[in-house]
């Protein structure tokens, strides 16, 4: 599935390939980046048309950095004027009776025709709408949840290769740890490019849970050139999409997006059942739950002291986006309902993983440094993808096992004779009923399993060539080569749990004589029951009308 010959790959690589412009530093408008999407899209000077920065202004050159500041420092008063009288409500209904999210995410006039979904823009609205209450000073100040972490840095000129303990850290902002809502907004609306010795950065976001006051700080805070990403990373980790793709536009100022999103289940073992309490438009929970049903417990039997087996939906999506190796954002979402672990102060208080004694990367799960950072945004982007997706192997690992063990279970201590008595009866109906379930459960695991299994495949034919660069250096190689060679053999192995669910539900089905034929026993023996009872009475009214 996997495996590829070599002019199979050259014809791909020629097709897809990273463009050189991105390998070095980009001219672009820097006071334009410092403002957010949503008021470029509100300023009343706005024509419907974009502005945008001549693609063949880019140019290899080492002294964009000294021109530019004289450029960001001539703005920076015209900026922080803007700053102080706009949108003084900031109220969520202050755009043209639109709420802000639902701006952001149609963007200008024309934008929404051309969204990959023609529910993209619904979606997520709707979701943030169903919960946003209130005025925006008032939601944030309430709001006390922690939600985000934030790191933000810069390099000073020269990409430096991963060298271990000679790694460059950068120059970061102050790292405040966790942050709520309104503390993630003060520190995203901060203008990048106003900072000393800050003219080429890159930032990462990282979200626990998403939820709809979550949102309005992005969509309030995006720039312009990260809004077409964080637009699709918003409504594919609501619905819960698979994929793992390259975008970049075939026209205009050229900007890169890498980004997967991978659904899968958590099976934990909880003495109660958790739900998420974030709600789709429809009411019902983003995420679903469920206790799994035990072949060695009745179905109606209460919960052990030890708990029981729950199956939980997530999502992990991460999306890197940016205008070259110097300048680009990652952001991460991730679902933390079910996982006390997977939070902003687990994360605040880990070391560095395996990388060091620093502080945990959050996107990659904690296993890497983030004050040993991969500067690159492609190697960053392939590393976060091959932790999580081993992250996301695990999970699956546990899930077959249980299933494996119920199935083997059921097939060795129920295989109950036709039944000859009432409860015999009922053991039989449950055990149907356990397999019905069971099978229910599978198909839905193939499904979600086949998707991702699939995403990967689909990327493998079409967009690995971004990644393959015969004229990278050879550190910055190897890593890319490594990583793409650990998700690949994550993949293989996710791919070969697929026939071994559906050979689980084939047992299920027709191998075992308790599967669903069973129903059709139970039936006519109940059947057969009710005609000898009926019969009996008949004799005995027989007898007394005679």
């Amino acid at each position: 599935m996997l495996a590829k010959t070599h002019d199979e790959f050259h014809r791909q690589s020629l097709r897809y390939h990273w463009p050189e412009k991105f390998k070095r530093r980009r001219i672009f408008d820097r006071p334009a980046e410092n403002q957010p999407y949503i008021e470029f899209l509100r300023t009343p000077r706005f024509d419907g048309e974009e502005d945008e920065v001549d693609a063949s202004s880019d140019e290899d050159d080492d002294n964009v950095s000294s021109e530019l500041e004289d450029e960001v420092k001539g703005n920076r008063g015209k900026n922080e004027s803007m700053d102080g009288n706009r949108n003084g409500d900031k109220d969520a209904a202050g755009c043209n009776g639109q709420s802000i999210v639902r701006l952001f995410m149609a963007g200008m006039t024309g934008d929404e025709e051309n969204l990959q979904y023609p529910d993209q823009v619904e979606q997520v609205a709707s979701f943030y709408e169903q919960g946003n209450f209130g005025k925006w000073d008032a939601k944030t100040s309430q709001h006390k949840k922690t939600v985000a972490l934030l790191d933000d840095r810069n390099i000073c000129g020269t990409i430096h290769v991963n060298q271990g303990s000679f790694q460059c850290t950068g120059h970061c902002r102050p790292h405040l740890g966790p942050l709520t809502s309104e503390g993630l907004y003060k520190e995203l609306e901060k203008k990048c490019w106003h900072i000393k010795n800050c003219d080429l950065t890159n930032a990462s976001s990282f979200v626990a849970g998403l939820d709809p006051l979550t949102i309005e700080v992005l969509t309030r805070t995006a720039s312009r050139s990260q809004a077409p990403a964080l637009r699709d990373l918003l409504y594919k980790h609501l619905t819960s999409k698979t994929s793992i793709g390259v975008t970049i536009p075939p026209q205009g100022f050229l900007v890169f997006t890498l980004d997967f999103h991978i659904p899968y289940y958590a099976l934990r073992v909880s003495k109660e059942l958790l739900k998420d309490t974030r709600q789709r438009p429809d009411g019902k929970p983003l995420r679903g739950s469920r206790k799994l049903p035990s072949s060695s417990r009745p179905l109606n039997a209460s919960t052990s002291t030890d708990g029981a087996y729950c199956l939980y939906e997530a999502e992990v999506s991460v999306a890197v986006t940016g205008i070259d190796h110097w300048v680009w954002t990652a952001y991460g979402f991730v679902d933390t309902y079910f996982e006390p672990k997977e939070n902003v102060d687990s994360y605040h208080h880990q070391l560095g993983g395996s990388a060091g004694p620093g502080r945990a990367d959050p996107l990659a799960a904690g296993r890497l440094d983030a004050d040993k950072p991969i500067w690159t945004p492609r190697e960053y982007f392939f590393k976060v993808l091959e932790i999580r997706m081993n992250q996301v192997l695990r999970e699956w690992n546990g899930i077959f096992l249980w299933a494996e063990k119920e199935v083997k279970q059921s097939r060795t201590h129920h295989l109950f004779p036709l039944p000859s008595s009432d409860h015999k009866i009922g053991q039989v109906r449950e055990l149907c009923v356990w397999n019905s379930q069971m099978v229910n459960i599978l198909r839905d695991l193939i499904d979600r399993l086949s998707d991702t299994v699939g995403a990967w495949d689909e990327f493998w034919r079409n967009e690995i060539g971004f990644f393959q660069d015969d004229d990278e250096p050879s550190t910055s190689s190897q890593w890319l080569k490594s990583s793409i060679a650990a998700v690949s053999k994550a993949v293989s192995t996710l791919n070969a749990l697929l026939p071994k669910l559906k050979d689980l539900e084939k047992k299920l089905c027709k191998d075992s004589p308790q599967g669903l034929n069973a129903h059709l026993i139970i039936e006519n023996h109940a059947a057969a029951m009710f005609q000898q009872r009926t019969g009996r009475h008949i004799q005995v009214l027989t007898v007394v009308t005679i």
